[in-house]
């Protein structure tokens, strides 16, 4: 069973991951772990497999759908025992504090994966 639900967010900005007014279960995600900027392309062949990782893809062009969707997901999610990130092309959102992230620094894109990995220790 894969100990990670990772939701690739197509479309979503840091400013709509910051909306809680609009965006219930995804501002709870910020509140519960880590959010960071991503510079630069992210690699996912260097994420984690076999298994560890179910990818789910969710683009997000309405928000409040969008939000809507992410909470089913993660009461899914939280049934099974699996942590939950986010990630678009611009950010990262973890429901587990991640090492390393702290507010106002970026994350380098080639650094994504390892901290996929870790989630899914």
């Amino acid at each position: 069973m894969s100990r990670l639900l990772l939701v690739r967010a197509p479309g979503l900005s840091f400013d709509l991951a910051v909306r809680g007014d609009e965006a219930a279960h995804l501002s709870d995600l910020v509140a519960e772990g880590s959010l960071a900027r991503i510079e630069g392309p992210v690699d996912l062949q260097g994420a984690p497999g076999g298994g560890r990782v179910e990818v789910v893809d969710l683009p997000c062009g309405d928000l409040a759908a969008f939000d809507a969707a992410l909470g089913g997901l993660r009461e899914r999610a939280a049934a099974g025992g699996q942590e939950v990130a986010v990630l678009s092309e611009s950010l990262l959102i973890s429901q587990k504090a991640l090492p390393g992230i702290r507010p106002g620094k970026s994350l380098a894109g080639a650094d994504v994966p390892r901290l996929l990995d870790g989630l899914t220790a």
